[in-house]
């Protein structure tokens, strides 16, 4: 059973960050991603409906940044040598994947809004699990569907 992680700073580093406005800065603007040779950017929404996945992706010349909008949503991720270690995280509040991070996103719930910002020309690459993984709630031993 795949288990959902928490996001933390410390957990989560090794395939970003997390945006948190810092209170200890004293400044109003907080930049959480600067890519100085980034070739413009683009933002989208994706929905998201699928329990199940059975491949991850990753961008090689691309951080991308993920914001839950609406919905239960749960970030796959693995660190780019080792794309059969994946581990899941409850997407709670927004993260910035580092570039080649394999990943894939499920709905918890019925259907959720993700937004998602990333290069305009982005490199996509996918890769096989070679399994079905099928992610749900457990409520006293059962999966609630």
């Amino acid at each position: 059973m795949l288990k959902i992680n928490y996001l933390s700073q410390e957990r989560f580093a090794k395939y970003g960050r997390i945006f948190e406005f810092t209170d200890s800065d004293d400044s109003y603007f907080q930049i959480q991603s600067d890519q100085a040779k980034a070739i413009g950017w683009r933002l989208a929404l994706m929905k998201v409906s699928g329990r199940t996945f059975d491949k991850v992706n990753c961008h090689p010349n691309s951080v991308e940044s993920f914001d839950p909008l609406r919905g239960t949503v749960v970030l796959i991720v693995a660190e780019p040598e080792r794309p059969d270690d994946i581990e899941a995280f409850l997407l709670d509040k927004p993260v910035c994947l580092n570039k080649s991070v394999w990943h894939n996103v499920i709905s918890l719930s019925q259907e959720a809004i993700v937004k998602i910002v990333e290069n305009t020309y982005i490199e996509s690459i996918s890769y096989e699990l070679g399994r079905n993984f099928e992610m749900g709630l457990l409520e006293i031993g059962r999966v609630v569907k």
